[in-house]
């Protein structure tokens, strides 16, 4: 890029140089030229050359642009070298607007940096009559300190007594005279050095860097603070979702609690249920414990007079044998033998058990019912004497 109004050679890519060689499109640093060979000859069209400035012509279409370049009308372009061309001229229209934002930023920073360099010129020049004036202040003194040894020579024969005191004066204002040579030339070397300092700066390339780095911090401090806006923006929005969905977290929270104590109850509910199912089940089972109990205990009582039964069956059957076996007509030499065993349940019996010989386990056999009751097997009263014992408590 040139900045002291030259022109602009636009950069293109590799891909687009060989295009344009294959195709015979060159682009110069000038403008825009184009080389294809055509059966009556070597034809080249060139634009005018593009100045770093926009052109009136330039900034309407393409086809103004088109129209400047006459040449270019001699005769029909293919459609990708205008296509090309056309991009070409974009691309320069654009580099020259480019081109006219930065000559306009350089002019502010040239003023800017022009501003500068004024005050600081001010500042140096104050400080530079500030020391003017001191050292002429110094001149004057020492011009009537001279004065004074002038009229001190005149007045010498007259003051003799006082001469040593004034010689005593003399060299003391003369070593002042000196200090203050020095001091002026200090200072003259100062100003020299400091007027030197100041043409370095003007002419220096690191302050306008420096200056440039600095704008450039400026615009990105600008670009941070939009930045930081828009974070805060942000920032504002997200807590406003957090508060939101803090407000639905609380909600489904106390649900949750409502839920969870509403479950609770139900549970309580369901096992005082369930606690009182199992008591009764337990109720129940034991009943039925019992009952089966009974009914085992009957069965057992069963299973004896069964076999009671079977044993008195089996004794009555020996007792006919053996008296069909004895003569009719022959007494008895001896009494009866006594009865034979018979069930405590019968009525009018009462029989050692002991004496049977399969029923030596069982205990003995008594009378248990009145001489007028029906006879019931003693299982059976036992077993409804115990259902009635259970039925009582549920009437």
């Amino acid at each position: 890029m040139a900045t002291g109004g030259g022109t602009i050679a636009p950069q293109r890519p590799k891909k687009d140089t060989k295009m344009d060689d294959k195709n015979g499109f060159k682009i110069t640093g000038k403008g825009y030229s184009t080389d294809r060979q055509t059966d009556q000859g070597a034809s080249n069209v060139s634009s005018p050359q593009s100045s770093s400035r926009p052109l009136s012509g330039t900034t309407s279409n393409s086809e103004d642009i088109v129209e400047l370049g006459e040449p270019i009308g001699s005769f029909q372009l293919p459609t990708e070298a205008m296509e090309l061309l056309q991009n070409v001229m974009q691309v320069n229209k654009d580099l020259e607007e480019q081109v006219v934002a930065l000559r306009l930023r350089i002019d502010v920073e040239q003023k800017n940096q022009e501003t500068e360099k004024k005050k600081v010129v001010h500042e140096k020049d104050r400080a530079l009559k500030v020391k003017d004036h001191e050292i002429s202040e110094l001149t004057e003194s020492i011009s009537v300190r001279d004065y004074r040894i002038k009229h001190l020579n005149k007045e010498k024969e007259e003051q003799s007594q006082q001469l040593l005191e004034k010689i005593d004066e003399i060299t003391e204002l003369k070593s002042l005279v000196e200090q203050t040579e020095d001091y002026a030339k200090d200072l003259n070397k100062k100003v020299s050095k400091l007027r030197e300092e100041k043409r370095h700066l003007e002419s220096d390339t690191l302050y306008k860097s420096q200056s440039d780095e600095i704008k450039k911090l400026k615009h990105e401090l600008h670009s941070v603070k939009d930045k930081l806006v828009s974070m805060q923006n942000e920032l504002t929005r997200a807590r406003h979702i957090i508060e939101q969905q803090n407000t639905k977290i609380k909600n489904l929270e106390y649900e949750k609690g409502e839920m969870n104590s509403r479950f609770r109850d139900d549970l309580e509910k369901a096992s005082r249920a369930m606690r009182l199912e199992v008591e009764r089940m337990r109720e129940v089972m034991k009943q039925q414990y019992e009952e089966m109990k009974n009914l085992r205990a009957q069965n057992n009582e069963i299973f004896s007079d069964v076999r009671d039964i079977k044993d008195l069956l089996l004794n009555s059957r020996e007792s006919t044998t053996k008296r069909e076996s004895l003569d009719i007509n022959r007494l008895p030499m001896a009494p009866r033998s006594p009865k034979p065993a018979v069930r405590s349940s019968m009525p009018n019996m009462k029989i050692n058990k002991g004496a049977s010989k399969n029923s030596s386990n069982l205990p003995p056999l008594e009378n248990e019912q009145p001489a007028g009751s029906k006879w019931i097997p003693a299982g059976a009263r036992r077993s409804m004497n115990m259902s009635a014992k259970l039925r009582r408590p549920d009437k």
